[in-house]
């Protein structure tokens, strides 16, 4: 999906491009169809106002609800993704702060490795993640980390209380990088894309099948109708791979703990 859906373009022209297609898309099945609708229609408009009346009425409301309910799905996702990098953030940066209650060589070392860690998050991970690669490079930098802070030895009932509530959010860190990891390839499946791009043919179809004598009333009432659907696979679309797109989690915050604390 990231490689044809404007992922690498900013939203000012990805957006207007894929409604201006979208709805060209539709505009040619309305002209391809409509000389065949005039003439099926001629021998008894009635009828087939009323059969096309309750097959638009049925196939509204399941694409309708379909559409609701992918769009209701793709932002919790969304959602949930910002949340656990917002919550990584604030770990890494409790860390940090609890360094200064350590011996001198081990404080140095903990803020070292940790910075360095930080930075390579913006730098390596999320490229990576952006191409849907889970990226491995920082293994090795939260295993250095994670040795360090075992090898401490409190030497007071002070050091001893900061280094249990530092192994406390050492275990929740390693949760929200986890979970950070696996959403990378987290997106809608093919099929049910499919289904999506079926449905707004179908879609595209049924306002086609309406008999209209006016051509250009015609035009204005499916341009219409095929830009709200355009507007809404858009949303769907960009917010369904959380590391890319024009609308994406960006590493932001990572960036702004490492150049206002840590470096």
């Amino acid at each position: 999906m990231s490689d044809w859906f404007f992922y690498h373009l900013p939203i000012w022209v990805s957006l207007p491009v894929f409604v201006v297609v979208f709805v060209a898309l539709s505009w040619l099945i309305l002209l391809g169809v409509r000389p065949w609708v005039q003439r099926a229609s001629a021998a008894d408009s009635l009828q087939w106002d009323r059969v096309l009346g309750y097959a638009m009425s049925s196939y509204g409301i399941f694409y309708g609800i379909l559409l609701g309910l992918i769009a209701v799905s793709v932002y919790e996702n969304f959602q949930r993704i910002n949340g656990e990098v917002l919550d990584e953030v604030e770990a890494l940066a409790t860390l940090y702060r609890n360094t200064d209650a350590f011996p001198a060589p081990i404080a140095q070392e903990l803020s070292s490795l940790l910075a360095t860690y930080t930075i390579d998050v913006v730098n390596v991970d999320w490229p990576s993640q952006a191409n849907g690669v889970i990226p491995t490079a920082g293994d090795a930098t939260v295993n250095q980390i994670q040795s360090a802070l075992y090898g401490i030895q409190p030497t007071s009932l002070g050091e001893n209380s900061i280094f249990a509530q530092t192994l406390q959010v050492w275990a929740d860190f390693q949760q929200y990088r986890r979970g950070r990891l696996e959403e990378t390839e987290l997106v809608l499946p093919p099929l049910l894309w499919a289904v999506v791009a079926i449905g707004s043919v179908l879609n595209a179809l049924m306002i086609s099948l309406v008999e209209i004598r006016s051509l250009r009333v015609h035009l204005i009432m499916a341009g219409i109708i095929a830009t709200f659907v355009a507007l809404l696979i858009y949303t769907i679309a960009s917010m369904d791979h959380a590391y890319a797109g024009p609308v994406s989690v960006d590493p932001e915050p990572f960036l702004d703990l490492y150049l206002e604390i840590m470096r």
